[in-house]
């Protein structure tokens, strides 16, 4: 098991053609992660894509178009019970359809990661320039990878705690009787 105390995590968001899926799964997992395993500090990745129909099973989303309040049981909002969130997920659901969750061990590595990754590319892809002529390897970046997607944009996460469920937890006092 790699290094799980991850210390920078990236979501990337990814909006990816249907018809285009398998080629970038295909790409990302084996190229992309390929190329970045190679970089020291680099943990791995978790590749999801959205679930069809996650939302409705876990929260009962009925028929039509989601809204941009939904229900959402026992939510509060400025002290007041209401039942409901903002579903943020609801303005940008078709805007993407792959979330790239990208672990890093250490902050310090994030600096040399691209240049990392241009070494890694020349070992998971050894023939790249034969196979691209006079091309640089941001082009064929673009040509191979990027132009499978519409869209893509990144959030940057330093990691507060990792808290993984490899045991159950014990009891513990309430906020407020910890705290007086």
């Amino acid at each position: 098991m790699p290094n799980t105390d991850f210390e920078f995590i990236i979501f990337e968001y990814w909006d990816v053609p249907e018809q285009n899926l398998e080629q970038f799964l295909y790409w990302y997992e084996h190229i992309f992660f390929g190329s970045l395993s190679h970089s020291e500090g680099y943990a791995g990745v978790s590749i999801c894509v959205r679930s069809k129909d996650g939302l409705t099973r876990v929260l009962g989303h009925g028929d039509g178009p989601r809204k941009a309040i939904s229900f959402h049981p026992l939510l509060s909002q400025l002290g007041t019970r209401t039942d409901a969130m903002i579903d943020f997920d609801a303005l940008l659901q078709n805007e993407w359809n792959v979330v790239g969750i990208q672990y890093l061990t250490s902050k310090e590595k994030l600096e040399g990661l691209f240049d990392a990754f241009r070494s890694g590319f020349d070992i998971v892809q050894p023939n790249w320039r034969e196979e691209n002529p006079g091309m640089a390897l941001d082009e064929v970046l673009v040509k191979d990878f990027f132009s499978l997607v519409n869209n893509h944009w990144d959030v940057f996460l330093d990691a507060e705690r990792n808290l993984w469920a490899d045991k159950k937890a014990p009891v513990v006092p309430s906020w407020s009787k910890r705290n007086g």
